[in-house]
């Protein structure tokens, strides 16, 4: 297996770390603590430039925050001169575990996404007659530094990156040497890639026809009930005894391909893909949301357009025009 030797001096060179200031700020320009940073820009990233040439990554107090879209979890948020550094560091580091995964993996990478995870589901239940779905039990709270870390020392080599990402880690815990916070960009990078393994058993050793992995939402495909059954059993072995992780027991479906599958807030059958009971009602609230403060005065009509274009987002992908349609008439659009 070869690994991919990271420098810090190219993590921490002028153009990089200007990059990755642009992307912590994308959509956040407004922000106080945004602001400030470029008010005084060219301190800023010299002080993280010899924060990194140092091996020393800056950990300020994370913002702790519930959402309740698509379910309750509770987001720790980094502080932004913590997120232009995440930034900076993943710019080198998540090309390598991108190139090291395999393709029916869809979080966090170039060119794939919800969307295209839900496309190739459908593909995938017209080839093939059954189908196994399961997700992780607490996963991001659940996942063991010690086995993350060595999983990424087989794809990164440098003493000082692999430092970098070693202090990153072990700045938070849920409890002894276990968790990563929902809200870091690292994060989402780390727990993709720590189910690495269990893609590859899927797909190379237990004879699973085919395989979608969004996160910790896991489908893959067999011939028959007993070969579903079969792989589950291996797979469960996996989780628990080489990644220390247990699967929802809730979770576990084994069921006929023709009778479709939910994945990804989409209902997903052999004909159509419609919008999950979640969706339909995260577009209903939304548009209430934004109509509303466009008719108290909150927002203007330009601000009301694009939040309406980001409303229509949610349905994209789904065969939903008669939904949507319906639901027009029932609340027809303010005039703007």
């Amino acid at each position: 297996m070869k690994r991919t030797k990271i420098e810090l001096d190219d993590v921490a060179s002028f153009p990089n770390l200007v990059d990755a200031a642009a992307k912590a700020a994308r959509g956040k320009r407004g922000r106080a603590e945004v602001i400030r940073f470029f008010e005084d820009f060219y301190g800023h990233i010299n002080e993280l430039r010899e924060n990194i040439w140092r091996g020393h990554i800056p950990c300020g107090p994370l913002k702790a925050f519930k959402i309740f879209d698509p379910k309750e979890r509770l987001i720790h948020a980094p502080c932004f001169k913590d997120r232009v550094s995440h930034h900076a560091v993943i710019n080198f580091i998540g090309p390598v575990l991108d190139r090291a995964m395999v393709d029916s993996t869809f979080a966090c990478r170039e060119g794939k996404g919800v969307h295209a995870a839900a496309r190739q589901v459908q593909k995938n239940i017209r080839r093939f007659p059954w189908h196994v779905k399961i997700d992780i039990e607490s996963y991001f709270d659940s996942i063991d530094h010690d086995l993350m870390l060595g999983a990424l020392k087989k794809r990164i080599k440098g003493d000082g990156i692999l430092g970098l990402i070693q202090k990153m880690v072990s700045s938070y815990s849920v409890s002894q040497g276990r968790g990563l916070p929902i809200g870091a960009l690292p994060s989402q990078y780390f727990a993709n890639y720590y189910l690495d393994s269990l893609d590859r058993l899927i797909m190379e050793e237990v004879g699973a026809r085919a395989h979608v992995r969004y996160m910790d939402d896991i489908l893959w495909w067999s011939d028959s009930r007993n070969d579903a059954k079969s792989t589950l059993d291996r797979v469960k072995w996996h989780v628990e005894n080489r990644l220390g992780l247990a699967i929802k027991k809730s979770s576990i479906q084994i069921n006929k391909s023709s009778r479709g599958v939910s994945y990804c807030g989409f209902r997903i059958l052999p004909g159509k893909i419609k919008l999950s009971i979640r969706k339909q009602r995260r577009y209903r609230i939304l548009r209430k949301k934004w109509e509303t403060a466009y008719e108290s005065g909150g927002i203007d009509g330009e601000t009301l357009q694009a939040a309406w274009a980001s409303v229509y987002g949610i349905t994209t992908e789904a065969d939903s025009r008669s939904w949507r349609k319906e639901q027009l008439r029932r609340r027809p659009p303010p005039d703007c």
